[in-house]
């Protein structure tokens, strides 16, 4: 048995969602997730299906912890766990930190972008692979070859405007990598 499947353990904390308590209930809002944050408040009850300008969510219960999950491609998936423990800010401030400078964390080692777009799609970036998925699930799948796909997408896709040392700092996080078209789990 490992640690993540110890429901009664408690878990570190890396990611921090706002709750607010309104008169109908306890909703949450969550800007920073990435890939599937949700694009809208999301009002935490169990089992009650939710439209977002981008795809549908719900919470069901795992482990007698309410669970985010979107409807992707066909089904639900789990996007992560809402806990309910008094946290500190240490405990953000060292996940944060190991996330960041870990040598096998994804995001001290990938080139990684995500962007929810206001036509309902949402564009993520990983390395190379850029996917542009559609509210009705469609994706559209592209492998950037040079400096100047690199440029393009980062600009055109995600509003930066980079500069010349910028874009070559991104490039350089590849090239040390030097594996082409490898995959993270959370990025497919």
């Amino acid at each position: 048995m490992t640690y993540s499947t110890l429901f009664d353990a408690p878990r570190q904390a890396i990611q921090l969602v706002l709750q607010v308590n309104l008169p109908d209930g306890p909703y949450i809002a969550d800007v920073g997730f990435g890939n599937l944050a949700p694009t809208c408040a999301l009002r935490l009850e169990l089992g009650l299906e939710q439209g977002t300008p981008h795809e549908r969510m719900r919470f069901v219960d795992v482990g007698g912890e309410p669970t985010l999950q979107a409807w992707v491609g066909g089904g639900w998936e789990h996007v992560y766990r809402v806990i309910h423990y008094p946290r500190y800010d240490t405990e953000y401030e060292a996940a944060n930190w190991y996330t960041a400078t870990h040598p096998d964390a994804p995001y001290a080692t990938n080139i990684i972008a995500a962007r929810p777009r206001p036509d309902r799609t949402r564009l993520t970036m990983f390395d190379e692979r850029v996917n542009l998925r559609h509210a009705d699930g469609a994706v559209e799948r592209r492998v950037m070859t040079d400096r100047d796909d690199y440029a393009s997408v980062l600009r055109d896709g995600f509003g930066l405007d980079l500069s010349d040392d910028e874009l070559n700092t991104i490039l350089a996080v590849r090239a040390r990598r030097d594996v082409p078209g490898s995959s993270h789990p959370f990025f497919g």
